[in-house]
């Protein structure tokens, strides 16, 4: 028997409910908390006229969604937000391209933090290039030369097409190559 069915209206057991969403709870604690499912617990507050929350709600003590304090919390300290970007980044690499943040590092010393095609060094952080077709990893790009890679879909005899044009075109304008 769910919760609904079994609690009187006005009953204490109720108030207790409807008290402790109004101050905080989540509908998954309160479903805990009562052996009950969360789609119970919401069909008591919608019979009771109780407002409902939206999900990712702003809690009543700091104005801020959970989310948005726990970043907070991270940001507050630097060296805990640099090991937080790390992880972040060492989980996107590991998922994306098979490849960790210390192969990551290693292949920046190596390009001495400069990209791979243009040799400047970006502001922002290099990128990972890798073959779409096999996933294999080329090297570390920045984002104008990755950009440049993934317009002309890595198609060589475009890049030559294209310096061909260059080539011709300066010298149809008066300069030298």
């Amino acid at each position: 028997m769910s919760v609904v069915k079994s609690i009187a209206s006005g009953s204490i057991q109720e108030q207790e409910i409807i008290s402790k969403y109004e101050s905080g709870a989540t509908l998954n604690s309160l479903g805990r908390d009562y052996n009950v499912s969360k789609s119970c617990i919401r069909r008591l507050l919608i019979r009771t006229n109780t407002p409902l929350r939206p999900k990712n709600h702003i809690t009543l003590e700091t104005g801020q969604t959970k989310a948005q304090r726990s970043y907070q919390y991270i940001k507050s300290d630097p060296v805990r937000y640099q090991k937080y970007k790390d992880t972040s980044y060492d989980c996107r690499l590991k998922r994306d391209y098979k490849y960790s943040l210390e192969e990551y590092k290693e292949m920046h010393n190596l390009q001495k933090g400069k990209c791979a095609i243009c040799k400047e060094v970006p502001d922002k952080k290099l990128r990972v290039d890798h073959d779409h077709k096999t996933g294999s990893f080329r090297g570390l790009l920045c984002d104008r030369c990755n950009r440049v890679l993934g317009f002309i879909n890595d198609d060589i005899s475009i890049l030559e097409s294209a310096v061909h044009y260059l080539e011709t075109r300066l010298v149809d304008c008066g300069e030298e190559k």
